[in-house]
């Protein structure tokens, strides 16, 4: 362990995230009736799973932080890097749990529909390259250590 002290870039990694969860929420306005609260309620399941996956990829990168402990050019660049991909994920997760968990357990989308096949496999395909450049990302930090 090397990384002791919370640096800039871990703070600025920090702030990033709360960001991206803010950005999860499962509603910005208060619900106006006890419908419309129900209708939000079925959004927690999809914001839980949505939650523990950033979560998930937060601590990774702190486990990162506290064992390099690097603050140079090419690790704040990656880190960037990773903050980009996190923030542009935040929207295609939030879509393809909502639509599946609601899906699943509710039997109804959320409010959320694809159109087809067509739709759905380019779907999974926006949330494979984000996944897969998150710990793309994650291996270039480690490679950089």
């Amino acid at each position: 362990m090397r990384g002791r002290e919370v640096a800039r870039l871990e703070s600025f990694s920090d702030a990033v995230f709360g960001f991206a969860l803010t950005l999860l929420v499962v509603s910005l306005e208060v619900p106006k009736n006890f419908a419309d609260l129900m209708a939000t309620m079925r959004g927690v399941p999809a914001f839980a799973v949505c939650f523990a996956m950033l979560a998930l990829i937060w601590n990774t990168h702190h486990q990162f932080c506290r064992r390099y402990g690097l603050d140079d050019g090419t690790a704040r660049f990656l880190t960037c890097v990773l903050l980009f991909i996190v923030l542009l994920y935040v929207y295609p997760l939030k879509f393809l749990f909502t639509l599946g968990v609601n899906e699943l357990l509710f039997h109804s989308g959320g409010g959320i529909a694809i159109a087809g096949n067509r739709e759905a496999s380019q779907l999974l395909a926006i949330y494979s390259f984000g996944f897969a450049a998150v710990y793309l990302a994650f291996t270039l930090l480690y490679y950089h250590a």
